[in-house]
């Protein structure tokens, strides 16, 4: 043997792809059913697999350390899905950032919410006097509902509209000064669906029919009043009407039953008319709208005197003796027609006589108790004839 041999069977290593078996360790035949499989063992191993031996192919290779990302470049914020509920969230001082709430949230946030994330909450402003003065006004009329005040006194509501003033040169008994022309009703009012009685006048007014009478010169030549408290109130002029509304109204805002944009007054001719014809194009606005009948209204008795409100029927807005019984006394002077078109006319700035509508139980015929008729009187002129009748209007001082 030489020496080259003895060097090479020195360094023969024996091949093997496992290490051997450790002594500890016994063998188990192939055939058995508890071969191990990938260097795992079945339920009816009873030792544990050997040891194996990590090979330079699966050393770890280090990793370097995470870098570290300094606390002011991303915000501490909850995950969208992690943030609590908005009714969850408990209140804290104002100022702090509250925690974010979910955008797909359908609630919308509440003004506590957003005062206390964006800024500190306002103290409440006192309310001016004037308006809680407007707030403790009374109720206004409403467009097409009947109204009633505290003295008992009934109203029934008139709509805006379009009518023809006048009358056409077709219509029987005619007068020269009805000339027609279209007028145009702005805003609703109201109107008395009787006119004013003594019983209302005394109740405002404190005074009665026999004071009036002693005012009067026409009484001390003729007299054909009646006394009543459903019977029209007479014996008054233009002024004396006035004043009555003026003195309503007070008491109605006193007492907190009409709003102070509204007011009583007398109504306008053109309002008159307007709810005389109670949307109608006819002489009347009671029975067949022709001819006038005595069942229709209080006429043509020259022998009498002025009845109860209220005895004859009214016409299709409600109002009661627009036709007979006592003429009325309307806010305007008297003046001759325009042709062209007018919207809430109030008649001329000045006159010599007021308007007085209606007609009375004195007139000879129904010539003088037609929708379009015109009538003329003093404003200082009282006698048993001539009544009247409120409307409620709204105030121009608002």
């Amino acid at each position: 043997m030489t020496i080259d041999d003895t060097q090479s069977n020195e360094k023969k290593i024996p091949l093997a792809r496992f290490p051997p078996p450790s002594p500890k360790t016994e063998k188990i035949p192939l055939s058995s059913k508890t071969k191990r499989i990938a260097g795992k063992r079945t339920k009816a191993d009873s030792h544990p697999p050997p040891p194996q031996k990590k090979t330079s192919n699966t050393q770890r290779i280090p990793q370097p350390p995470p870098q570290l990302v300094p606390k002011t470049a991303t915000p501490d914020i909850p995950p969208l899905k992690q943030a609590a509920p908005a009714s969850q969230i408990q209140k804290g001082p104002v100022g702090k950032r509250r925690p974010t709430v979910r955008l797909n949230s359908r609630r919308p946030a509440s003004k506590e919410t957003v005062s206390e994330v964006g800024s500190p909450p306002v103290a409440k402003q006192a309310v001016p006097a004037k308006i809680l003065h407007q707030h403790k006004e009374g109720p206004i009329p409403v467009e097409g509902r009947p109204w009633s005040n505290s003295q008992g006194m009934e109203f029934s509501a008139i709509e805006p509209g379009l009518f023809m003033m006048g009358s056409p040169r077709c219509e029987a008994d005619r007068w020269s000064n009805e000339i027609e022309h279209p007028v145009r009703i702005t805003r609703g009012f109201c109107l008395g669906k009787y006119p004013v009685t003594q019983g209302e006048w005394k109740q405002v007014m404190h005074s009665d029919l026999k004071r009036q009478r002693q005012k009067s010169i026409v009484a001390k030549l003729r007299d054909r009043s009646k006394t009543g408290n459903r019977v029209p109130m007479t014996y008054i002029n233009w002024k004396d009407c006035r004043a009555f509304c003026k003195r309503l109204t007070d008491l109605e805002h006193s007492a907190g039953s009409l709003a102070r944009k509204w007011q009583y007054d007398l109504p306008t001719e053109a309002q008159w008319e307007y709810a005389c014809r109670s949307d109608s194009d006819m002489p009347f606005s009671v029975g067949n709208g022709f001819n006038l009948t005595r069942k229709d209204a209080n006429f043509g008795r020259l022998q009498s005197s002025p009845t109860e409100v209220g005895a004859y029927s009214p016409n299709a807005w409600g109002l009661h003796d627009m036709q007979g019984n006592a003429w009325e006394w309307c806010l305007d002077w008297h003046a001759r027609y325009p042709k062209q078109e007018q919207i809430d006319p109030m008649g001329p700035a000045k006159g010599d006589d007021r308007v007085i509508r209606g007609g009375c139980f004195f007139s000879k015929g129904q010539r003088s108790c037609r929708s379009a008729n015109r009538g003329q009187a003093e404003s200082w002129s009282r006698n048993w004839r001539i009544g009247f009748r409120v409307a409620i209007v709204p105030n121009p001082a608002y």
